[in-house]
């Protein structure tokens, strides 16, 4: 998946327009989807204007399939994503995270939860291989 990024992000094409009598170039960022085999949808949305990268996390579940004076459990699961994993102890990717100036956090509404990691493009790796156990919790 990240060789096909490059050729992806190759794809991207600016159109440049006039807006005040400057000349301004139009961004574009193609997004290209792929559902994996286990059911997972990928989404790629290559942009290559800086060297940062973010990697998002979406369930579909959220607040809405509680128990009726039950909740608090779609909460509840989405500080259990900070936890750490097998690959990351806890602390360890927050740690990183912040160490390279990076961004996370999570959140949780209505039908989604979601977390997401915003870090410089060489610690991608890094991300992506903490995801698979800690979604699997």
């Amino acid at each position: 998946m990240l060789a096909g990024l490059d050729k992806m992000a190759s794809r991207n094409k600016s159109e440049s327009k006039s807006y005040g009598g400057q000349r301004v170039k139009r961004l574009q960022v193609g997004i290209e989807s792929t559902t994996l085999a286990n059911g997972l949808k990928v989404v790629i949305a290559p942009d290559t204007t800086a060297p940062v990268v973010t990697v998002g996390v979406y369930y579909k579940i959220g607040f809405r399939l509680e128990p009726q004076g039950r909740s608090g459990f779609a909460h509840l699961f989405e500080h259990m994503m900070f936890q750490g994993s097998a690959n990351a102890p806890k602390m360890q990717h927050i740690k990183a995270d912040q160490f390279e100036r990076g961004v996370l956090n999570g959140s949780t509404s209505y039908d989604v939860t979601n977390y997401y990691e915003a870090v410089p493009s060489n610690a991608l790796e890094r991300v992506l291989g903490s995801k698979p156990t800690a979604c699997a919790r």
